[in-house]
C-alpha cells in the first residue's frame, strides 16, 4: 500500500510538472515579456559559452576528472559507508537479529535524508 501511495504522488507531480513547466522561457505564460526576453538572452549566452569553453556533450561531461572524482566520493561515503556501518548502528539500538531487521530498516535513513 505504501508503494501505491508513493507512486500516485510521483505520477501526479509528474503530470503537474508536464502541464505547468515549459521547455523554453518564450513559452512560459507566467513570465512577463521582459523576463522572457532576459531569460532567453541568458540561455543563449550560456549555450554559446558552453560551446566555446565547456562541455559540448554528455560524454565529455561524464569523462571529466571532476565528475569521476565526485562519483567515487559519493560511492565511498554514502553507499559503502551506509552499507558497512548500518548493521552496527542497528545493533547499538538493541536490535539483535540483524538479518530479519536490517532489510526493512535499511532504506529509512536514505529516504529521510533525501527529503
Amino acid at each position: 500500500m505504501l508503494f501505491i501511495i508513493e507512486g500516485i504522488s510521483a505520477i501526479l507531480l509528474g503530470i503537474f510538472a508536464l502541464r505547468f513547466f515549459t521547455d523554453r522561457p518564450k513559452d512560459a505564460d507566467w513570465l512577463s515579456p521582459e523576463e522572457r526576453r532576459a531569460l532567453e538572452r541568458r540561455l543563449d549566452t550560456e549555450a554559446e559559452e558552453t560551446r566555446t569553453h565547456g562541455y559540448a556533450g554528455i560524454g565529455q561531461a561524464l569523462t571529466s576528472p571532476r565528475v569521476i572524482e565526485l562519483g567515487m566520493l559519493y560511492f565511498c561515503l554514502v553507499l559503502y559507508g551506509i552499507g558497512f556501518w548500518m548493521p552496527q548502528v542497528l545493533q547499538t539500538f538493541g536490535l539483535s537479529n540483524l538479518r530479519s531487521v536490517s532489510s526493512p530498516l535499511f532504506p529509512i535513513p536514505l529516504q529521510r535524508s533525501a527529503w
